[in-house]
C-alpha cells in the first residue's frame, strides 16, 4: 500500500469521524432545543423495568403515573414477561433492567442465585385474597386438611404467588402428603395459564381432583365465566405475599436522584387514585381488562401500601409519626417467615440478613419532607363478638393447624421453657394470620381415668388460652379451649409425631 492510499484511507476515516460527529452532535443539540422549547424537566431518561399482569402493579402502568414521569423526562419503559421470574432476575442482573417488582419470596428465591442484585426499596401492596386456590363445584372440600391427599394435582405457576399460597397452606397445616415432594405440581407459565388449563378441564371427570391456584384478575375471571368455587385464599394470611420495588443495586449507585424521583412519583399516583375511587376503578379496569362486575371484588383483595405505610409497617421508621402511631419491621419479618416456610418446604434458600437486601433510605428522605405525615395503625385486629355454647357448637371446622407438641412441668399445670416457645410460635401465625377465624384449643391425654384425665386436659387447654390472651393480646372472644380427655386422640404420623392441637 503506497502513501497515497494511506492518506486516502486516512481521510476517509476522518471525513467518517467528522460525519458521524456532526450527525450525533446535531441530534444532542436538537435535544437541547426541544427540552428548551418544551414542557419536559429536563433530557429524557428511559427507564427499563419488568414485571406482569398482576393487578397490584396497576398504579405504576397507570397514565398518571407515565403522564407525571415524563414531566420530569423520565420515561418508563415496561416488560411484561408473563411471570418468568428467574428471567426478570437474570435480566436485572445483567443490567436489561432497571428496577422489577415482584413478591419478596420470589426475590428469595430467584435472587440468591446472583447473589442478590438489587435491593428493596419500598413495598407495593399486599395479597389479602388476590390469590386463591380454586377448583370445580363438584370438589369435595369441607375443610383445609381435606387437600391432604396423594391423589391430588395442582396446576401452578412454579416459584410465583401462588405456590406461595400452596407451600403456606402445606405447612401450616401439616398437609404430610403434599410436603417434601412435588410430583403434584403441574406447571402453567402464568395465571392466564392456568386459567386456560382450568378451562380445558372442566368437562373432564379424570381431573376432578385438580386445584387451580390463580391470582387477579383470573381469580374474578374463573369464578364469572367457569362457574369454580375459591376454597382458600391469601386472606388468611398477613405478611406473607407483599410485592415489591427492587432497583438494581448499580442503578441506585449511579442514578440516586431519579430513583427517588420514580418513588416519590409513585406514592403520589397512590395518593391521587386512593383519594379518587372511581379514577381507581376505571384504571384498573383499563390496565387489567377486566370486566366492571369483576373490578371490585379485586379493589377489595389487594391492600396497597402508601409512603406513611412504607415508614411505619415495612421498615419501622420511627421520628416522622402522630403519638400513638404503631411501627413495626415488616419486610424484615416477611423475609424471616419465608426462611422458615423454605426450610419446611426443604428448599436451600436463606437470607441470614434481611437488612443486606433492603434500603430504606429513600422512603426516610421522602417521609421526613412530607406534608402532614399521619399515624398508621396495624389493620390485622378484628373484634370478636362472644359467643355461647351452641354457638361455637355449630361452628365448620376450616382446618387443623400443625403445631408441635405443647409440652408442662411435670404434675403441674404450668408450661415448661419448650412449651412456651411453642405457644410463642402459635400466637405469631393467630397476630398475623387468619384474621376472621376463631380458634379451638384442644387439650388431650393419654388413657387411663376418665374423669381425672378430662379435668387435665381442660386445665392444660385453659392455660393455653389463658397465655394467648394474657401476654399475646389475642381477644378471648376469638378462643375456647376444650379439654377431650382420651376421647379424641390427635392423629400421630410416623414421620414426624407432631400433634395438632388448634
Amino acid at each position: 500500500m503506497n502513501n497515497r492510499t494511506k492518506g486516502i484511507i486516512v481521510f476517509m476515516l476522518l471525513g467518517t469521524i467528522v460525519v458521524l460527529g456532526i450527525y450525533f452532535g446535531t441530534t444532542w443539540l436538537d435535544g437541547i432545543k426541544r427540552t428548551k422549547s418544551s414542557d419536559s424537566g429536563g433530557a429524557t431518561h428511559t427507564v427499563h423495568w419488568a414485571g406482569d399482569s398482576y393487578a397490584g402493579y396497576a398504579f405504576i402502568k397507570s397514565t398518571e403515573m407515565r403522564k407525571r414521569l415524563a414531566r420530569k423526562g423520565i420515561v418508563l419503559d415496561f416488560i411484561d414477561d408473563g411471570a418468568a421470574y428467574a428471567d426478570r432476575l437474570k435480566k436485572l442482573n445483567d443490567g436489561e433492567y432497571d428496577f422489577i417488582v415482584l413478591p419478596i419470596s420470589s426475590y428469595m428465591e430467584h435472587g440468591y442465585k446472583y447473589k442478590y442484585p438489587g435491593v428493596i426499596t419500598a413495598a407495593i401492596s399486599e395479597s389479602r385474597g388476590a390469590d386463591a386456590i380454586l377448583v370445580f363445584k363438584d370438589f369435595p372440600f369441607t375443610k383445609i386438611n381435606d387437600l391432604n391427599d396423594s391423589e391430588i394435582k395442582i396446576v401452578v405457576t412454579p416459584d410465583s404467588p401462588s405456590e406461595d399460597l400452596v407451600n403456606l397452606t402445606i405447612t401450616n397445616f401439616d398437609l404430610d402428603e403434599l410436603q417434601g415432594r412435588q410430583d403434584w405440581m403441574i406447571e402453567a407459565s402464568g395465571s392466564e395459564a392456568v386459567y386456560k388449563q382450568a378451562k380445558a378441564d372442566q368437562n373432564d371427570p379424570a381431573k376432578s381432583k385438580r386445584l387451580y391456584p390463580m391470582w387477579e384478575p383470573d381469580i374474578s375471571n374463573a369464578i364469572d365465566n367457569l362457574g369454580m368455587k375459591k376454597i382458600w385464599g391469601s386472606d388468611n394470611f398477613r405478611n406473607y405475599i407483599v410485592d415489591v420495588f427492587v432497583f438494581s443495586r448499580k442503578y441506585v449507585n449511579n442514578k440516586e436522584e431519579e430513583v427517588r424521583e420514580i418513588m416519590r412519583t409513585y406514592f403520589e399516583v397512590v395518593d391521587y387514585y386512593m383519594a379518587r375511587k372511581e379514577e381507581m376503578f376505571d384504571e384498573l379496569r383499563s390496565v387489567t381488562g377486566a370486566k366492571r362486575t369483576m373490578v371490585p371484588s379485586f379493589m377489595d383483595n389487594i391492600k396497597w401500601y402508601n409512603l406513611q405505610e412504607n415508614a411505619h409497617l415495612m421498615f419501622g421508621i420511627q421520628g416522622v409519626m402522630s403519638a400513638g402511631s404503631y411501627t413495626d419491621e415488616g419486610l424484615v419479618k416477611t423475609i424471616y417467615a419465608w426462611n422458615d416456610v423454605n426450610r419446611l418446604m426443604k428448599k436451600d434458600i436463606k437470607v441470614e440478613n434481611p437488612y443486606e437486601i433492603l434500603n430504606k433510605t429513600f422512603i426516610e428522605g421522602l417521609v421526613s419532607t412530607a406534608v402532614a405525615p399521619i399515624g398508621t395503625k396495624s389493620d390485622n385486629v378484628k373484634d370478636f363478638e362472644a359467643l355461647s355454647k351452641d354457638q361455637w357448637e355449630k361452628l365448620q371446622e376450616s382446618g387443623t393447624m400443625r403445631v408441635e407438641n405443647i409440652t408442662f412441668q411435670s404434675g403441674i399445670c404450668r408450661l415448661d421453657d419448650n412449651g412456651e416457645v411453642t405457644v410463642d410460635n402459635v400466637a405469631q401465625k393467630l397476630i398475623h394470620n387468619y384474621p376472621n377465624y376463631r380458634v379451638l384449643v384442644a387439650g388431650h391425654t393419654g388413657y387411663g381415668d376418665t374423669e381425672a384425665n378430662l379435668k387435665l386436659s381442660q386445665e392444660r387447654a385453659d392455660i393455653v388460652r389463658q397465655q394467648l390472651i394474657a401476654v399475646y393480646n389475642i381477644d378471648e372472644d376469638r378462643i375456647l379451649a376444650k379439654g377431650f380427655g382420651a376421647e379424641r386422640p390427635p392423629k400421630r404420623k410416623m414421620k414426624n409425631q407432631n400433634e395438632p392441637i388448634v
